[in-house]
């Protein structure tokens, strides 16, 4: 896909649905849902091929770095000091060529420019054309490098 970002499919290989974690994963490095699952299994000592779901910022730490993705993470710890989604993006605009996971209250999103994935919007979303989740607060940044 010319934007930079990856599709990825709605459910795993057994026909269950993908949960968030996982599919930014997938969705920013390229890798199998499977093999984020793996990962993200691994850290926590549970058989690789066991379903996901619920995700952390370790979880997604872990994966990158098995896949050798090397990232800047920030968490916005008091709820006064989170952007809403459409302020971030105002405000990273000098930076639309580097992928971003960000965390929105138990949910993942990975933007590049002005693309979006996740488990809603599998294949990337076009933002100028009709920009989602603008009011959703960003409680977690990885800027991948």
């Amino acid at each position: 896909m010319s934007c930079g970002l990856h599709s990825t499919p709605k459910y795993d290989a057994r026909g269950r649905g993908v949960f968030c974690g996982p599919q930014v994963i997938a969705a920013a490095t390229g890798i199998s849902i499977g093999k984020a699952c793996a990962h993200m299994n691994r850290r926590i000592g549970r058989a690789p091929h066991l379903h996901i779901s619920g995700t952390d910022s370790e979880d997604l730490k872990c994966a990158l770095e098995q896949e050798g993705v090397g990232y800047h993470f920030e968490r916005k710890a008091r709820a006064k000091d989170r952007p809403t989604f459409a302020q971030w993006r105002k405000r990273e605009q000098h930076s639309r060529q580097a992928t971003y996971i960000l965390g929105f209250t138990s949910h993942w999103v990975v933007v590049k420019g002005d693309w979006l994935c996740d488990t809603t919007h599998i294949e990337p979303h076009d933002l100028s054309a009709k920009p989602v989740y603008s009011r959703a607060r960003v409680e977690i940044v990885f800027r991948l490098k």
